[in-house]
C-alpha cells in the first residue's frame, strides 16, 4: 500500500460525492478505510495510512447519518463486524455504533437499534488514546473530542428510542427526523384511506402497543416489534396474539412490496423533494436490482420508478381493500 494509492482512492471518493454519486463515493471511502484499518496497527500514528483512518470512516458513514443513502446488506455486515472488532480504537467504534443504530432505525429495526446504542454506551476511551491527533474535515482534532461528540449523540438518540434511558434532552442532529412525514394527500383519496395511511405512518414509530394502546412512556415493559414485518409493536405476547387477526393482513416480510402496497419514499438523492410522499406500487420489477413503478396517492396519473432501497411499507393491499 502506497501513499499514492490512498490519495487516489480519496480523490475518487471526493469526486463522486461532488457529482452526487453517493453510493460510489461511500464505497470508495469504505475501501480506503478498510485498507488503512488492515494495514495500520491501532494507535500507530506513524503509518502512512493513519491520517486517513477516521477521515475515510467518517466519509463512508456520513451518507447514512445524513440520510443520503440507506444501508444495504453489505453495509450492515461491515458495520456489525466493525462494531464487534475490539481492536479498532474507541472513537472509531463509537462512530460506527452511532451510524449502525441510526441505519437500523431507518429500516424499522427499532429493537436492534436500541441494542446497538446500549452497546455503544459501554465504550470508553483511555487518556492516552484521548489525546491522539486525528485528521478530520481537512484539519486536526483529538480522538477524545470525536469520541465525546459521537457518544453524546448516541445518548440523545437512545432517549428517543428507549424510555428507560435517562439522558439529556433528545435530539437528532442529522437531516432526518424520528417522526415520519406524511404530506397532504389531496386528490380523490378517500378520507378513510387518508386516516389509515396517517395511522400506519405513526404506528411505525413504535411509541405505543398496537393492541392495547399503552404508551411506551406509561409502562415499564419495553415494546417489541413483530419479528417478521418490524412495523407493529406490542407490550407483551398476549397483546400480539390478540391483535393477530387484524395484523396478519399486513404482516409482510421486510422489503416485500406486492402490487397495491402503499409505500413511503425515503432516501432519494436526485429528487429529495419527493421524500416522505406516499405512493402505490403498480408494477414489480423482474430483476432483483430493478425499479418499482409507483403512482402517487395524491396524483394517480403521475408515475415514478424507484429502487427497493428507497421504499418503506405503510400498508399492504389487504389492509385497505375493504375501505369505501
Amino acid at each position: 500500500m502506497s501513499a499514492s494509492t490512498l490519495n487516489n482512492l480519496l480523490q475518487d471518493a471526493v469526486a463522486y460525492a461532488n457529482s452526487t454519486q453517493y453510493r460510489k463515493s461511500s464505497d470508495k471511502y469504505k475501501e480506503l478505510y478498510q485498507m488503512t484499518a488492515i494495514a495500520v496497527v491501532p494507535f500507530n500514528q506513524g503509518h502512512i495510512g493513519y491520517p486517513l483512518r477516521y477521515h475515510s470512516l467518517s466519509g463512508y458513514t456520513s451518507f447514512f447519518r445524513f440520510d443520503q443513502l440507506l444501508a444495504n446488506a453489505a453495509d450492515f455486515d461491515f458495520l456489525f463486524d466493525s462494531m464487534r472488532n475490539k481492536q479498532l480504537p474507541p472513537h472509531e467504534r463509537c462512530l460506527i455504533g452511532l451510524t449502525l443504530g441510526f441505519s437500523l432505525w431507518q429500516c424499522s429495526r427499532r429493537d436492534e437499534a436500541i441494542k446497538v446504542y446500549n452497546k455503544t454506551m459501554g465504550l470508553s476511551i483511555e487518556p492516552v488514546t484521548r489525546s491522539m491527533s486525528v485528521m478530520f474535515n481537512g484539519g486536526q482534532t483529538t480522538a477524545g473530542s470525536l469520541f465525546d461528540e459521537n457518544f453524546f449523540t448516541v445518548k440523545r438518540n437512545l432517549e428517543h428510542l428507549n424510555p428507560d434511558a435517562k439522558y439529556d434532552t433528545p435530539n437528532i442532529p442529522m437531516n432526518s427526523s424520528f417522526r415520519p412525514t406524511v404530506r397532504s394527500f389531496g386528490g380523490d383519496l378517500s378520507l378513510a384511506l387518508q386516516d389509515l395511511i396517517t395511522t400506519a405512518s405513526i404506528r411505525m414509530i413504535g411509541s405505543k402497543c398496537d393492541h392495547c394502546g399503552i404508551s411506551k412512556d406509561d409502562t415499564t415493559m419495553k415494546l417489541k416489534s413483530c419479528v417478521k414485518c418490524r412495523r407493529s409493536y406490542y407490550c407483551n405476547a398476549d397483546c400480539q396474539k390478540a391483535d393477530w387477526k387484524k395484523h396478519k393482513k399486513g404482516c409482510l416480510p421486510l422489503l416485500d412490496f406486492p402490487v397495491g402496497s402503499i409505500v413511503k419514499l425515503q432516501g432519494l438523492i436526485s429528487k429529495p423533494e419527493l421524500n416522505g410522499r406516499c405512493a402505490i406500487v403498480k408494477e414489480i420489477p423482474e430483476a432483483v436490482d430493478g425499479r418499482y413503478k409507483l403512482s402517487f396517492v395524491d396524483a394517480m396519473d403521475k408515475l415514478i420508478n424507484v429502487k427497493i432501497d428507497n421504499l418503506s411499507l405503510l400498508l399492504a393491499p389487504a389492509e385497505y381493500e375493504d375501505l369505501p
